[in-house]
């Protein structure tokens, strides 16, 4: 039994596998679940992959598979190297242990370990992918400030989006703002049990907003710092005795899901949370949104990483802090949440926390459009066509992935606008003038300033 010491010591890595009630699609959670159903080759292969993208708990998992010879053939250097891989991420149980395992090789192991490391070390080594696919943090603070709403053409309640259609429906909605102080790229963040119809009446009511555009940070001129500002549209005419009269299949989801998370569970921490923030009716303090994503998010909850990551960095309820909110943004990104995958390019292309990069932006956004994400496909589908680093350009790729998202996209002027780049860069002009057109008259609708439209068409 040459190797006891050693898979001793990496078979307590994998076999405890904190399984989270976690229905998210993620590549962590779907090799837990892969576990769990003895899949074990399916495991090894998802793990592999959040492991390749820098995730610690994931090359961890992948040392003890090969230790253990579970879902794949065991190799004791191949472990070695994957437990070298977490201590170079800066993992301290790994680090302690390396040169006691080590010692328990034979020397062709020893050998081949040395041969193996630096390739392995270039390809997803700490240094590698910070260079390649990591954020870099901006210099300096950052000044966030969200736009200031000045206008909206009625109101949520009103309409078709009422209580009587909707009941419990509520929606997290995202979006951008343009110079103009309109409304850019309107985002269903999350959308709770609201029908296609609330749906569209919410979307037709946020692109008729109008916000003050940001002028100056600080005494310092700026572009309007437009990203990703977030509206929680909710039911506020609805009350608690309503919920559990009308609705009592949810009112006892609601009371189960209060007591599981009184009683320590970490995703029913999370879903308490949100059900905080957009069910008001329920009468949960805003505190509680707070503490429960924070807890849920500190004890591993992949999608509640993503939610404190949006609360570091916004600033509104706890401190900011960037930094400790992009190590959230990237643990549920390397966990294979398409969601965070696509946020943290976003990011990236803003540069407004961390340093612009287009070809780390690129990364995740197909990382997250593998996963059919369909705002990642857009934004992959622009960056395609108007990206300044030239190699990162595919008009052939963009135009697939704009008519993949097309009907989710029929309403936003941009989808036209980019499609009609795409169309041109392909030398379809009179597909490209059409599509440019219908896309002006939308923003025309919205109140846009047309100049973009207006240039695109000269070159055409």
């Amino acid at each position: 039994m040459k190797y006891s010491h050693s898979k001793l010591l990496l078979l307590l890595m994998i076999t405890f596998l904190a399984i989270q009630a976690e229905p998210v699609q993620a590549n962590i959670i779907k090799a837990q679940q892969a576990y769990q159903q003895k899949n074990y080759q399916q495991a090894f292969d998802l793990y592999r992959q959040s492991a390749h993208l820098g995730k610690v708990d994931a090359q961890l998992k992948i040392a003890g598979f090969y230790a253990s010879g579970i879902g794949v053939k065991a190799d004791m250097v191949q472990s070695y190297l994957y437990l070298t891989l977490a201590g170079d991420h800066g993992n301290n149980v790994a680090k302690i242990n390396l040169e006691t395992i080590f010692n328990s090789l034979t020397a062709a192991e020893k050998s081949k370990i040395k041969a193996l490391w630096p390739t392995m070390k270039a390809e997803y080594g700490v240094s590698a992918l910070t260079a390649g696919i990591l954020p870099q943090l901006k210099k300096g603070p950052f000044y966030y400030k969200s736009a200031k709403l000045l206008a909206i053409s009625g109101k949520a309640t009103s309409s078709r989006f009422s209580p009587r259609r909707s009941k419990m429906g509520s929606v997290i909605v995202e979006f951008d703002v343009g110079k103009d102080g309109r409304v850019r790229d309107i985002e269903i963040e999350q959308n709770y049990y609201m029908d296609h119809v609330g749906v569209a009446n919410i979307i037709e009511k946020v692109a008729q907003a109008e916000y003050q555009a940001a002028k100056k940070m600080k005494g310092n001129k700026s572009a309007l710092k437009s990203y990703h500002h977030r509206s929680v549209w909710a039911q506020r005419e609805v009350s608690k005795s309503y919920v559990k009269k009308v609705v009592p299949r949810f009112y006892r989801h609601f009371k189960s899901l209060t007591k599981s998370a009184e009683a320590g569970e970490n995703y029913a921490k999370y879903q308490l949370g949100m059900y905080a923030l957009v069910y008001p009716a329920l009468e949960i303090e805003k505190t509680n949104y707070v503490n429960y994503i924070t807890e849920s998010a500190r004890a591993g909850v992949i999608s509640a990483e993503l939610e404190y990551a949006q609360l570091l960095l916004e600033g509104k309820r706890v401190k900011r802090n960037n930094p400790k909110a992009m190590q959230y943004l990237v643990s549920a990104a390397q966990s294979g949440l398409a969601r965070a995958q696509y946020k943290l390019a976003r990011q990236l292309l803003s540069g407004r926390v961390v340093q612009r990069d287009e070809k780390k932006a690129y990364f995740w956004l197909k990382q997250a459009a593998n996963q059919q994400e369909p705002y990642a496909k857009y934004w992959l589908a622009r960056l395609s066509l108007i990206a300044k680093d030239k190699t990162v350009r595919d008009a052939k790729l963009a135009q697939s992935l704009l008519q993949q998202v097309a009907e989710q996209q029929r309403h936003n002027p941009n989808w036209f606008y980019f499609s009609a780049i795409a169309q041109w860069q392909l030398d379809n002009n009179k597909e490209a003038k059409n599509l440019l057109a219908q896309g002006r008259t939308k923003a025309e609708d919205y109140q846009w300033n047309l100049t973009k439209f207006n240039r695109l068409a000269k070159k055409i």
